[in-house]
């Protein structure tokens, strides 16, 4: 039995690798956009939707064309990734799963994917990856990668990229008919009680941040509308915000990894967050109660990240050979 594992690491690009980088993942978008716009251009022909194979012959079409040959020095699978990403947008849109695709500005480019191990090598001991049309790119590797290689996906968060690496890897059988080692009990004021009778204080990361946040999103509000101090209002309170999700989840990886290395076997509720953290504004008919309490104890539950924490100590663990048992949530306080 096997399952799929993604390793994450932050590149150290050179300026060249940085510039060609970003013209590979420009082409991606301009891809995306003619695409998209040949499509909405055959709708309003009467024209039948054109699948994934046909919008690849269009992407060849694009790549030798006089106008358009600067295509052809990017690479071509993440161009066809690409468009597969494209068709997949549409499949959902047919099926009412999802909204229809839109155009995509700078700044918003698809992900670089090569979809096959066979267009990419890992130079693990070096802390190097080789990619088509860029060559040896080092990577900060904090853990190495164990299990066989199957694509690589490359993404920008504004000024670092990052690549995310899968790999295939034999999966240990969880552990059957063994009773739980330890039962955990998630909470608001205390993060986490367990039948050891230990308590956990939360992290509260979006809450000690509270009163900055408010006087970046007034900063945002006061600034006009697509002026450049708007734009880099904004970019600070996106940095506040992504530092909060990076010590949130840097203190949830620390947290489980120490749990499931002790413990084989776990008692974990079965919360649903999503019904837990729903608004009681209501209606303009019927306006709910006590909204604003409500809505403070909706942002406690949502920092609190109890569906992250779950989903990491269930792959930890059942990477260990253990097993995650989830619970009605009925009673665990007791």
């Amino acid at each position: 039995m096997s399952s799929v594992r993604a390793y994450r690491f932050q590149l150290r690009l050179r300026p060249a690798h940085e510039a060609q980088l970003r013209r590979i993942a420009g082409g991606l978008r301009w891809v995306w956009n003619q695409a998209l716009a040949e499509q909405r251009a055959r709708h309003a022909r009467g024209e039948k939707y054109a699948a994934y194979g046909e919008m690849c012959k269009w992407l060849t079409a694009w790549r030798n064309a006089a106008e358009t040959g600067w295509l052809a020095e990017g690479p071509i699978h993440p161009q066809q990734q690409t468009l597969k990403r494209l068709d997949e947008a549409y499949k959902r849109f047919f099926a009412k799963t999802g909204g229809f695709p839109s155009f995509k500005r700078r700044g918003q480019e698809p992900g670089v994917r090569f979809p096959d191990a066979k267009q990419f090598s890992l130079d693990a001991a070096n802390g190097r990856i080789k990619l088509p049309k860029l060559g040896w790119v080092r990577m900060r590797m904090s853990q190495p990668v164990a299990g066989i290689l199957r694509n690589v996906s490359l993404t920008r968060e504004r000024n670092h990229w990052y690549a995310s690496i899968q790999v295939l890897v034999s999966e240990t059988l969880p552990a059957l008919d063994v009773a739980p080692t330890l039962g955990i009990d998630l909470g608001v004021a205390a993060f986490a009680a367990t039948s050891e009778g230990v308590v956990m204080a939360p992290l509260k990361a979006l809450a000690r941040q509270q009163v900055r946040i408010r006087r970046y999103q007034r900063s945002v509000s006061r600034k006009m509308k697509d002026s450049a101090n708007r734009r880099k209002a904004a970019e600070r309170l996106e940095r506040l915000h992504r530092r909060i999700a990076r010590q949130r989840s840097d203190w949830l990886h620390k947290l489980t990894t120490e749990i499931a290395g002790r413990h084989p076997v776990i008692a974990l509720e079965d919360l649903r967050v999503k019904n837990m953290s729903t608004s009681a504004r209501g209606t303009a008919d019927q306006p709910g109660k006590n909204v604003r309490q409500k809505a403070a104890l909706n942002r406690s539950i949502l920092d609190a990240a109890w569906g992250e924490f779950a989903r990491q100590i269930s792959y930890k663990v059942q990477c260990r050979g253990g097993q995650v048992i989830l619970v009605n949530p009925a009673y665990t306080s007791r």
